[in-house]
């Protein structure tokens, strides 16, 4: 085969490379419709309507679904050793269907026990004005079925608390001291010291607690029918 052979079967063969190569290869010019053909295309209606305004999260409803509870605006607290995902925000409330928002409490996190609903539905508990460095913060509650009504301040530096499961009654810590009574007001009696935790029977008799472990620790129950409760000890450690 001579050279112009060779020569001649490589000319036709590049140019019928470059003849299947789009036309607008390199000019953009595929991208650019690609675009201007999304801009154009038809959108999906917004469904609802706006409750709240604000940055968003954490959205819990109530047991019953009746009451919406959100985080707004929250932010990460300027404090070495703060975990990674906390935020100290306004806890919020509304109705799911109607009613006006209802400002609940204001810095509240989002770490567990910053805040509950009780099991009946009808309680909101949050801890307000939230100090991580103490891990406590004011206790605060209010009518989830009458968002208007005034909160109510049970104690100002709790840190630990837990309802009833038929919503009647709330214990908690303060100072490493127990207390208990009836939600929303009280009155409220001290049961114990150098407490830690603290759990109710499924019927709300009984209240369980752990003590400290600088308090030898050890598991106690208290009959909250009794008029003057005492403690037993029921396993150490």
């Amino acid at each position: 085969m001579s050279k112009f052979t060779v020569l001649l079967a490589s000319v036709l063969l590049l140019a019928g490379c470059q003849s299947k190569m789009p036309k607008d290869s390199g000019s953009g010019g595929g991208v650019r419709a690609k675009v201007v053909a999304e801009k154009s295309a038809a959108r999906l209606p917004v469904l609802g309507q706006q409750r709240l305004a604000g940055q968003v999260q954490d959205l819990r409803a109530s047991p019953d679904g009746q009451v919406l509870t959100v985080l707004v605006d929250g932010k990460k607290p300027d404090l070495e050793g703060a975990p990674p995902p906390m935020r100290l925000g306004e806890l919020w409330a509304m109705g799911t269907l109607t009613g006006a928002p209802a400002k609940v409490a204001e810095g509240v996190t989002n770490l567990p026990g910053g805040w509950l609903i009780t099991p009946d539905s009808r309680w909101i508990l949050a801890s307000a004005h939230y100090d991580q460095s103490q891990q406590s913060g004011e206790l605060v509650v209010a009518d989830a079925q009458n968002l208007a009504a005034e909160k109510r301040s049970v104690s100002n530096h709790v840190a630990y608390y837990v309802p009833s499961d038929d919503g009647l009654q709330l214990a908690w810590v303060e100072n490493g001291v127990l207390s208990v009574g009836p939600l929303p007001n009280g009155p409220w009696r001290q049961l114990a010291g150098e407490v830690s935790t603290a759990e109710f029977s499924n019927d709300g008799r009984f209240l369980y607690f752990r003590r400290r472990y600088a308090a030898a620790g050890g598991l106690y129950q208290v009959n909250l029918a009794d008029t003057r409760a005492q403690p037993r000890r029921i396993l150490d450690q």
